[in-house]
């Protein structure tokens, strides 16, 4: 073996062009691949700080056409789902991604956050590392309860971990808010791969005629399934449901068919460009 070593050694020198773009290739190729599994690692497969992600789903409406373009739902129709089903212990719904414009003291920072449910964390199965999360009066009224919780991240960054952070109030895009407490560390939320810094009550969206149609269609919906139910179960079941709304409001369009993805895995799932860019380049290595 050490012989065919110091041949293929010999070969190489003799030829240090071709030697160079060799390992100029393989080094390539390495580097490639690091860079796609970081990827993948980062956007799709990072840890959700919840309890039991297991158990979470995400719930897209699929048009009767059979398309793979899943349909985000109206906060009426998500009320409709979240009160009337069987199969979930618990159903939030979230809208993420929005840019908010955060002054803090003299300073203003760029935040991603998102409009949440009343419910969003305890169904998630999340304690808050100081003050507390929203209440059933915040996710009643629109508009009348400007609070907001901040990412342990921007609590480190912004506000130096100050005690005092909580009853604090700061600014979301020219409105006053106050800080009713700090989400656990290394939560970042489970629309991925978003990552949020805030989160303020679906209440608090506007327009607020938004919470009033049922054909506005601009939420995303996760829910816990009961132990024992399957994610094939509780598709069949909101799909009895959603016929029973759709008979009851005949006047607006109401998908009926459902697919319910574990939390974490839905976007590579609903994105299958994504998935081939991924396999076109680790194929190219």
């Amino acid at each position: 073996m050490f012989s065919d070593l110091q041949f293929a050694l010999r070969q190489l020198l003799k030829s240090p062009g071709f030697t160079g773009v060799t390992i100029l290739t393989i080094g390539l190729g390495i580097a490639t691949v690091t860079v796609v599994f970081s990827l993948i690692n980062t956007l799709y497969f990072r840890t959700l700080h919840v309890r039991e992600p297991s158990r979470l789903h995400d719930i897209f409406a699929v048009p009767d056409t059979g398309s793979d373009a899943y349909q985000p739902f109206s906060y009426q129709n998500y009320a409709d789902y979240r009160d009337r089903n069987d199969v979930f212990e618990g159903l939030v719904a979230q809208s993420s991604s929005h840019v908010f414009n955060l002054r803090l003291g003299g300073g203003i920072h760029t935040v991603s956050g998102a409009y949440v449910s009343g419910n969003y964390f305890s169904v998630l199965g999340l304690h808050p590392l100081a003050g507390r999360f929203f209440n059933a009066e915040e996710d009643a009224v629109p508009g009348r309860n400007p609070v907001v919780v901040i990412s342990q991240a921007l609590w480190r960054a912004q506000l130096g971990q100050s005690p005092d952070a909580v009853g604090r109030t700061v600014e979301l895009n020219g409105q006053a808010y106050t800080i009713i407490g700090i989400a656990p560390g290394g939560f970042q939320g489970t629309a991925v791969p978003s990552k949020n810094d805030v989160w303020v009550p679906l209440m608090m969206i506007s327009p607020a005629s938004w919470l009033e149609s049922r054909s506005t269609a601009w939420l995303a919906m996760t829910g816990r399934l009961r132990p024992g139910v399957s994610r094939v179960q509780a598709e069949a079941a909101l799909s009895v449901l959603a016929n029973q709304i759709k008979t009851a409001h005949s006047k607006d369009f109401i998908y009926t068919r459902f697919k319910c993805l574990r939390v974490g895995t839905s976007f590579m799932t609903a994105t299958p460009g994504a998935v081939r860019l991924v396999v076109m380049l680790c194929g190219c290595c």
